[in-house]
């Protein structure tokens, strides 16, 4: 149990890296290749107030969407301002380092027992944790291990 708490704790690491560069965990998990493979770069848009986010697989993924998106990536500083509209910019994260160390903590865990499925968010709960004892017992779903 201590080996697998440890393996989680260094998954959340990961995780809260992503979620600082303005991703989500379980959406980039689900986003990975059939093969496994996780996205390997991630593009945060804001167009005025509005935010989206983007994964790709590769470069070649990036270099499609910066060129049908290449008003984002005016010059070094990735910010284009037009007059009388909402400023359109882009931030690239390259995400290869993390990739690599996400997918080697997630096959240790399927080594466990636990897929790489119980990281996303699930229509029915993964499992139910009992509260209590006796009449005072109530069940809490839980949905994935941690909200990312």
């Amino acid at each position: 149990m201590e080996e697998i708490l440890t393996l989680l704790e260094s998954l959340d690491k990961h995780a809260t890296y992503i979620r600082r560069l303005g991703g989500d965990f379980g959406d980039y998990v689900d986003k990975r290749a059939k093969d496994g493979t996780l996205p390997q770069f991630m593009i945060r848009c804001a167009n005025g107030n509005d935010e989206s986010v983007h994964y790709f697989l590769n470069s070649r993924e990036v270099d499609e969407f910066k060129a049908a998106n290449n008003d984002l990536f005016g010059g070094d500083t990735e910010i284009e301002r037009k007059k009388d509209a909402p400023t359109r910019r882009a931030k690239i994260s390259d995400l290869h380092l993390e990739s690599k160390a996400i997918i080697d903590l997630l096959s240790k865990l399927a080594r466990k027992g636990f897929s790489v499925e119980h990281y996303a968010g699930q229509d029915k709960p993964l499992f139910e944790i009992q509260e209590g004892e006796g009449e005072r017992a109530t069940l809490k779903p839980l949905f994935r291990f941690r909200k990312f």
